[in-house]
């Protein structure tokens, strides 16, 4: 099923963020229209191919052309500058939205003075690839860097077999842009499963990844709520 239903249900993940976007190369809120709360959903609707084909070192989508399609259309609405904070989210992601504000002070809190908000967060500090594509947060400065540079970035980064995240960490490398740790827990990602393990719902993580199965994806957020 699609995952944005069952959070759509719930009213959490991205629906309870000051602003969110759904990005598909269809219309959800129109199938998604039986479900409370759907007319309200901002969406954009690409025009072109969600397909994209697995490769590189870890066998993973390469998708990055489809995203610099997608950050392109952002920038062209100026939505990167709407918000103090930009955060993208995979659909299979189980994200709690409200332990975001704690996390993003206590972030910028224990960061160095001359970087303040002038950084990007990373998904995973103990990965090989510290961002990573389930959760990416993005102050309003690194958007705006992102924004000035990102042509240098298409043509200066080498992506061609990487994913979208990896092309984001080159490009801020390249633009120096640089990297904090969150200062408690962002994300717990596994690799290779259809769900990760249930129990790290209880861990109080701001997103844990993925769940691709729905009843797997809404028992997450039952337990991240302590209900049911």
């Amino acid at each position: 099923g699609c995952p944005w239903r069952t959070q759509l249900c719930l009213n959490t993940s991205l629906f309870l963020c000051d602003e969110h976007l759904v990005i598909s190369n269809t219309s959800l809120r129109a199938k998604l229209a039986d479900v409370p709360g759907a007319a309200m959903m901002n969406e954009l609707v690409l025009r072109q191919s969600l397909h994209v084909v697995k490769g590189g070192p870890w066998n993973t989508a390469l998708n990055t052309d489809l995203f610099i399609a997608v950050w392109n259309e952002i920038f062209s609405r100026r939505l990167h500058l709407r918000q103090e904070w930009t955060i993208k989210l995979d659909a299979d992601t189980v994200f709690i939205p409200e332990r975001m504000p704690v996390l993003l002070h206590k972030t910028v809190q224990a960061s160095s003075p001359e970087v303040f908000t002038d950084f990007y967060v990373n998904s995973c500090p103990w990965c090989i690839i510290k961002l990573i594509g389930p959760i990416e947060v993005f102050p309003r400065a690194a958007m705006q860097h992102l924004f000035e540079g990102f042509e240098q970035c298409r043509k200066g980064v080498e992506y061609g077999d990487v994913s979208e995240d990896v092309f984001l960490e080159r490009c801020f490398a390249l633009l120096k842009v640089p990297a904090v740790n969150p200062n408690a827990k962002l994300l717990l990602p596994a690799w290779k499963v259809q769900n990760a393990e249930l129990k790290h719902c209880k861990e109080k993580w701001a997103a844990v990844h993925p769940f691709k199965e729905a009843a797997a994806l809404q028992r997450c957020y039952e337990m991240s709520y302590g209900v049911g």
